[in-house]
C-alpha cells in the first residue's frame, strides 16, 4: 500500500515544482514530514525520482524544516528501536508459552 501511495505521489509530482503550484504550502509540508519519517526508517524512495526532487526542495527551502526534523529524526529512532525490542521481547514469550502448551 505505501509502494502504491508513493506511486501515485512520485506520477502526481511530475513536471511540478511542488504539490500544489509554483509555490510551496502546507501541503508539501505536511507530505514532507512523511516522507521524512519514512527516510528516516530507512525507506528506500530510490524507485521514486520526482519524490526524491521534490523532498530535495522542500527540504533545502522550507524554514528550519532540516533542523526539526533531524532533532525528532534522534527520538524517532529511539523510539522504533524501544519498540522494536518490545516486540522482539514479546514475540519470544508468546514462543515460550506455545511451546509451554504444547508439552
Amino acid at each position: 500500500m505505501v509502494q502504491e501511495a508513493l506511486g501515485f505521489l512520485n506520477t502526481f509530482l511530475e513536471g511540478k515544482k511542488f504539490a500544489v503550484g509554483s509555490n510551496m504550502t502546507l501541503a508539501d509540508l505536511n507530505l514532507a514530514v512523511t516522507i521524512e519519517i519514512m527516510r528516516i526508517s530507512n525507506f528506500s524512495f530510490q524507485q521514486y525520482p520526482n519524490v526524491v526532487r521534490w523532498f530535495d526542495l522542500v527540504n533545502r527551502t522550507a524554514p528550519k524544516f532540516k533542523e526539526i526534523t533531524q532533532r525528532y529524526g534522534k527520538d524517532h529512532n529511539d523510539i522504533v528501536d524501544f519498540f522494536k525490542e518490545a516486540t522482539a521481547f514479546e514475540r519470544a514469550e508468546k514462543e515460550l508459552l506455545q511451546k509451554g502448551k504444547k508439552k
